[in-house]
């Protein structure tokens, strides 16, 4: 009897061995070896329904997304507003096919910064929309609708990006170049025109 247990010990030592070593030097190289996904947003169509309004008109923007390149865990369409100190109903959705529902971002809320999750973070300095899917296939194009009713006369700006994440490469955020936003990233800059009464 003590020759089967000695046996079973030998064999569960020789076992437990066998995976520290396999696990501690062989699976990491592996890991690493395999490539990383490349998500690639692409904004197909940024419109606004508006150029130039009068104070208290409202004008719509519509926004369709696309991943052209690899699958992302999440991939997230921006709309910013730093003419606004609220969001409130001043901007409101219209319509969305997103797989999760957009949330509003406020002046004050955590956010992350430089195309990463929330280990780095900062206040936001202005609200905002965030609409995303998760995750976001290859070749999935999405769309979001907004209304917006300027709270003051003059240059109402709006900033607009789209990020992948897994933020591997520099195609998985656009646009490429241009103004950096508060959260040191790029986004696209749309002026709508607001003209007194």
């Amino acid at each position: 009897m003590k020759l089967k247990t000695v046996g079973i010990v030998c064999a569960i030592i020789v076992s437990l061995t066998f995976y520290f070593v396999f696990s501690v030097y062989f699976l990491p190289d592996s890991y690493q070896s395999l490539k990383k996904p490349i998500p690639e947003p692409y904004l197909s169509k940024i419109s606004f329904s508006e150029s130039d309004i009068q104070y208290g008109s409202s004008f719509d923007i519509n926004i369709t997304g696309t991943n052209l390149g690899d699958a992302s865990d999440i991939q997230i369409i921006s709309i910013g507003f730093p003419n606004l100190t609220s969001l409130d109903d001043r901007v409101k959705i219209t319509s969305y096919d997103f797989r999760q529902s957009p949330f509003f971002i406020e002046i004050g809320d955590d956010v992350g910064i430089n195309y990463g999750d929330t280990s780095e973070s900062i206040l936001a300095q202005y609200p905002s929309i965030e609409a995303y899917s998760r995750p976001w296939k290859s070749n999935e194009t999405y769309q979001i609708s907004l209304s917006v009713t300027p709270d003051k006369p003059g240059k109402f700006v709006v900033f607009v990006k789209s990020v992948g994440l897994p933020h591997t490469s520099e195609k998985s955020h656009l646009p490429k170049d241009g103004f950096l936003d508060y959260q040191n990233e790029f986004v696209k800059v749309y002026n709508v025109f607001v003209n007194t009464p």
